[in-house]
């Protein structure tokens, strides 16, 4: 199986270092004891880096990457809701980096092995698994955003596209499983408190997984979730999860993950369901728990929440998740408010404290420098009416 990704251009697209890129890639490989060595076959704008297992091809080219290849990706709900333009950088983009990861240790077209197998030649391209192509691939293409900066990143495996800054901050992941699936969306509607209730399907999961993984419908929204998701697949490739039904994963201090897995109940195309839990004041669901999955329904099918078994604790070597203050700032609970007060508010309480009484301060000088005697008391008196308001109305204001 092949894995490529597309840097686009909104300019020409500037020579790399193929060496750069390649000590990029070994670097980021050298746990697998993997390492990958230059062809001699190449030029300045192509480049091979070959194992006996994979290779990885990189094309810097002066055109537009082939519009067909986007098609699909840029008519996907996923892309249309996002707040970037995808549709306008690929229409104006002038020059791409492509990247391929394939198996074995040089690049062979699909048409030439079905020629090769219509003469009885055997293969014997050894491959790869598909985590460590996907590794390959990540490291590459954050070695070429060190050299310039595009105006997006293709990612072909899943479908999706990802700004410069958002793709430049999975760097520090060892595995990016946040780059891997796509999202397909789903929602039966808002809650009691009117909140869209959002879950999708984590397309593509399953090549690293072996099932299919759920996001039944919550209130975090959508990057809160994909982000959670992205976490509870990257435990299961570090070995610290089994995604077992009934097991818990703790995510952060507010919410744990509870599982069901449905190849428990036989289920032929089973999949695995993750329901976001908040445990910081006694665990209460951010969705409605549902039924069983019965045969044949819908994808979009709630799990039920099925009793905890294990908490496992998450990873501390990852940078605080990027939802985490969209979450606090989106949610009414005591707890997330009780946070923001300790931290947010103390601030601003008193930035707008200071910028509320200094114009009476100034006045109030400024009084007691050139009025007569008879009306400074009036303002001093004024002056101290002011503040004793001010410092009651601000907190509610800003809380």
């Amino acid at each position: 199986m092949e894995f490529k990704a597309s840097v686009l251009f909104d300019g020409k697209a500037r020579g790399i270092a193929f060496s750069a890129v390649l000590e990029r890639v070994n670097h980021g490989l050298r746990e697998l004891g993997t390492a990958l060595e230059a062809s001699a076959w190449g030029n300045s704008t192509e480049a091979l880096f070959s194992h006996p297992d994979f290779h990885i091809s990189i094309t810097v080219s002066d055109r537009p990457e082939a519009a067909d290849i986007f098609a699909k990706a840029l008519a996907a709900p996923i892309t249309r809701i996002r707040s970037f333009d995808f549709a306008a950088a690929v229409a104006a983009h002038k020059s791409h980096i492509r990247v391929d990861v394939g198996d074995g240790p040089v690049p062979k077209p699909d048409d030439i092995r079905a020629m090769e197998e219509e003469m009885g030649m055997v293969h014997d391209a050894r491959s790869a698994p598909a985590t460590v192509k996907i590794m390959a691939l990540h490291q590459a293409t954050l070695a070429i955003l060190g050299t310039q900066k595009p105006s997006a990143i293709f990612w072909q495996q899943s479908g999706m596209f990802f700004t410069p800054d958002t793709f430049a901050k999975t760097a520090y992941q060892k595995f990016p499983s946040g780059l891997v699936f796509h999202p397909t969306l789903f929602s039966s509607g808002r809650d009691g408190d009117g909140k869209r209730k959002i879950g999708f399907v984590a397309l593509h999961s399953h090549l690293f997984c072996g099932q299919t993984l759920v996001m039944t419908e919550n209130t975090l929204g959508l990057t809160s979730a994909t982000d959670i998701l992205a976490h509870v697949l990257k435990q299961k490739l570090a070995g610290t999860a089994a995604l077992e039904d009934g097991e818990v994963i703790r995510f952060d201090e507010l919410i744990e993950v509870h599982i069901r897995n449905d190849a428990t109940y036989g289920d032929p195309h089973s999949r695995i369901y993750l329901t976001p839990v908040m445990v910081s004041d006694g665990p209460y669901l951010l969705t409605t728990p549902a039924a069983p999955r019965q045969a044949g329904a819908e994808d979009g099918a709630q799990s039920r929440t099925t009793p905890r078994k294990a908490a496992r604790s998450a990873s501390d070597d990852d940078e605080m998740p990027p939802y985490a203050w969209h979450f606090l700032t989106s949610t009414n609970t005591e707890a997330a408010r009780n946070i923001l007060l300790d931290t947010r508010s103390m601030w601003l309480f008193a930035i707008a404290l200071a910028a509320f009484i200094t114009p009476f301060l100034s006045l109030s000088l400024l009084a007691l420098m050139f009025l007569p005697t008879r009306f400074r008391i009036a303002a001093i008196h004024n002056l101290t009416l002011v503040t004793i308001s001010g410092m009651a109305i601000l907190p509610a204001l800003i809380t």
